[in-house]
């Protein structure tokens, strides 16, 4: 697979085994502002809808917070969860620029979640040490909700259960057959095609030699393939040329030379035993 594109992702790596220039990935981010207005979306729209916004961490000692904005990755027909980090999550629903970048920065793993938060918390907060326990601490313990009288699960818990909820899902192909593209980002504001996944943890959920395979095989199987079934009504003649059966099929081009081809040939024989009685 020859990949044609403006920028580099993890699974680039893949053409050094080799380039095949008959499939080519024609890789370019685009940012779509109205995912509701796909129509073919709507199931995956109502799923993110249903995944839950995440405050994660905001140390007094510095201004810099961290907020989570949950999304759906379609992959290659598959679905997972992706939890997408922002400024803050209130303000970048206002402000387009801050979560529709094509780098999308974030995690597809619970350990990545952590990670992201505990390596903005080592650049950001003053006392690092002290600012990463307290994270754990809250992270992992439960919440209270509705003035404090019913107990909802960490955050920890919340996460990882969106994980096992939406990984590995199966996304109709007639999805990626509408967008064109073996690979999608969808939160709940915004749509990207062809997202670039350097910047998260994507590797560790598929690799980066699996992914490039993956890819390709998307490409040149079911997105190479017109979603259009053949007809299956008509007369039987139509039925058959829709199924590729033709004057032609089954028989000689020019039937009717065999004729003149065996008339020849019998009179060559009675020509030749005459020629020899003599």
């Amino acid at each position: 697979m020859l990949i044609q594109s403006s920028f580099r992702d993890y699974y680039d790596v893949g053409q050094r085994m080799g380039v095949d220039k008959s499939l080519v990935y024609r890789r370019r981010a685009q940012v779509h502002t109205s995912p509701k207005a796909i129509p073919i979306l709507a199931t995956l729209c109502a799923r993110v809808e249903g995944m839950e916004p995440f405050w994660l961490w905001n140390a007094d000692t510095s201004a810099d917070s961290i907020d989570q904005v949950p999304a759906i990755l379609g992959f290659c027909g598959k679905a997972y969860a992706f939890f997408q980090f922002v400024d803050s999550y209130w303000y970048a629903l206002n402000r387009i620029d801050r979560i529709v970048d094509p780098n999308v920065v974030g995690a597809f793993t619970l350990e990545g979640v952590v990670e992201k938060v505990e390596q903005t918390i080592r650049r950001a907060a003053t006392i690092s040490q002290k600012a990463i326990n307290e994270f754990h601490r809250e992270f992992a313990e439960p919440s209270y909700y509705k003035g404090y009288k019913v107990r909802k699960p960490s955050k920890k818990d919340r996460i990882a259960g969106m994980i096992q909820e939406v990984d590995n899902v199966s996304i109709p192909h007639q999805v990626f057959h509408s967008l064109g593209v073996p690979i999608f980002l969808l939160n709940k504001v915004r749509l990207i095609t062809n997202p670039c996944l350097i910047d998260t943890d994507f590797h560790k959920v598929v690799p980066h030699m699996q992914a490039f395979q993956e890819i390709a095989m998307y490409l040149g199987g079911v997105l190479g393939q017109s979603d259009e079934a053949p007809d299956t009504v008509g007369d039987d003649e139509t039925i058959a040329r829709q199924k590729g059966f033709d004057d032609q099929s089954f028989r000689q081009i020019s039937p009717g030379l065999k004729k003149l081809r065996r008339a020849e040939n019998k009179l060559k024989e009675r020509q030749d035993k005459s020629n020899n009685e003599k």
